[in-house]
């Protein structure tokens, strides 16, 4: 895979685990019972919690393994640029 495209996942996968996992985290422990688009939300109590913090460590694990796969920079080219 090409860097830029590595790139732009790694930017879906920090929006995807923000908007759906962090996110509700945080506004089921201030107690907002605000649902609206957070999807995990609209489940019942501890499946909500449950499914957020599965979709926050998917995210975080998914991040780090792209970064894994970013294509490395030979010498010559971190001297180019």
């Amino acid at each position: 895979m090409q860097q830029k495209t590595v790139e732009y996942l790694q930017f879906a996968t920090l929006v995807i685990g923000s908007w759906c996992g962090i996110i509700p985290i945080i506004l089921k422990i201030i107690g907002n019972d605000t649902k609206g688009a957070f999807l995990p939300l609209h489940l019942p109590d501890p499946a909500s919690m449950i499914v957020a913090s599965i979709v926050a460590v998917a995210a975080i694990v998914g991040i780090f393994a792209l970064d894994k796969a970013k294509p490395k920079k030979t010498a010559a080219e971190r001297s180019a640029a």
